[in-house]
């Protein structure tokens, strides 16, 4: 072998191993790439699910207010209820003294 077959084999190497490089680092980076896709998806379900998980607690803070209110119309219907008996009592209250004072006057 002389130094022509050498040195045609040496480029023949070097552009095959060039070659292989080449193919490598281009595997290479469409791996990174994937890896990126598939951490910027799981990135975005992150945030969707803490998205969905305010969404849920503030539903659950409108249902709590929502109780809250429903409990002070309650209280509030009661209350009511209690000031309407009172005033019926009231009323029999005078319709009884009117009616002592009639028979006492009257008789």
């Amino acid at each position: 072998m002389d130094w022509k077959d050498l040195l045609y084999s040496l480029s023949v190497l070097s552009t095959i191993s060039i070659s292989t490089i080449s193919t490598s680092t281009t595997y290479y980076l469409y791996y990174l790439y994937y890896l990126y896709l598939y951490y910027l998806y799981l990135y975005y379900l992150y945030y969707l699910y803490l998205y969905y998980l305010y969404l849920y607690y503030l539903y659950l803070y409108y249902l709590y207010y929502l109780y809250l209110y429903y409990l002070y119309y309650l209280y509030y219907l009661y209350y009511l209820y209690l000031y309407y008996l009172y005033y019926l009592y009231y009323l029999y209250y005078l319709y009884y003294l009117y009616y002592l004072y009639y028979l006492y006057y009257l008789y």
